[in-house]
């Protein structure tokens, strides 16, 4: 008895081409390897194609040894959103056409072997993000600066209306001096979420950043709705 043989076709394509960076891109790769006291960055370009997804042409980031994220304690996914956001921005408008994504690839030597991490962001992402984080170090700098009228323009209706201004007055001052100034302050991580509120999907960016305060570095963290407006915090 003849049994035809079904045969799967899986088309991979995974190319990558030698780093030609440019010399913006080249300055991102320093920042990122400062900011992450990685033992080397390396910049390529590079694209991924398969099957039933998406096709990648990326521009990428290889991150040799980092131990830390503007000297604090770090993780591969935070420092990845980091490091891809802070390279997006480096980028020429060409190639911002030209391109889709950024893919970040950490590499670590351990006590107990060697570890990777990859992570791939779309652009479409990191425009929010990059326009988001703005909005994070505006605000963050009223702050800092005790201008609290104008860190008050950027809270969203929806909060202001779940609390007086008075308190919310209160709590940005508290926010700025207790128990210390801020001195600077850096982002740690971002994130898009989908929320569902009374049946409703709405996308929120959770930004995640540090404020240090003489010794201290006191974590903090934001939700801002798709104006830019930040509809709730961590504090």
């Amino acid at each position: 008895m003849f049994t035809p043989l079904k045969k799967i076709f899986c088309f991979l394509l995974i190319l990558s081409l030698a780093s030609c960076a440019s010399e913006q891109e080249q300055a991102g790769g320093a920042e990122i390897a400062t900011l992450s006291e990685a033992d080397g960055v390396t910049i390529s370009k590079g694209f991924e194609s398969a099957t039933g997804k998406a096709s990648i042409d990326y521009v990428g980031v290889e991150i040799i040894n980092p131990k830390s994220l503007f000297g604090r304690p770090m993780t591969p996914p935070a420092l990845a959103n980091v490091a891809a956001l802070t390279l997006y921005r480096k980028l020429s408008e060409e190639t911002k056409s030209e391109k889709n994504a950024i893919k970040v690839e950490i590499k670590s030597s351990t006590a107990t072997g060697e570890q990777e991490f990859t992570h791939i962001v779309l652009f479409k992402d990191l425009k929010k993000a990059d326009q988001s984080v703005k909005v994070f170090n505006q605000f963050s700098d009223c702050v800092k600066e005790e201008k609290y009228e104008k860190a008050y323009a950027y809270l969203d209706q929806t909060l202001t209306d779940q609390m007086p201004k008075d308190t919310l007055m209160i709590m940005l001052q508290r926010l700025s001096t207790h128990p210390a100034k801020i001195k600077s302050h850096y982002l740690s991580n971002y994130e898009i979420v989908q929320l569902n509120e009374n049946g409703k999907e709405t996308e929120v960016m959770t930004i995640e950043g540090v404020y240090l305060k003489d010794t201290l570095a006191s974590p903090v963290k934001y939700q801002l709705n798709a104006k830019n407006k930040i509809v709730g915090f961590n504090f």
